[in-house]
């Protein structure tokens, strides 16, 4: 399982490899917020 996260220019901000599921939701969710609170 991967999983990939796009800024709003359409570049790859960041990405998982091999993730586990416990956890992750939350961890992407805190990602995807500090992209938006940079731009």
């Amino acid at each position: 399982r991967s999983t990939f996260l796009i800024d709003s220019n359409g570049n790859l901000a960041r990405e998982w490899r091999g993730v586990k599921v416990k956890g992750h939701a939350q961890e992407v969710l805190e990602a995807a917020q500090s992209l938006h609170d940079a731009s």
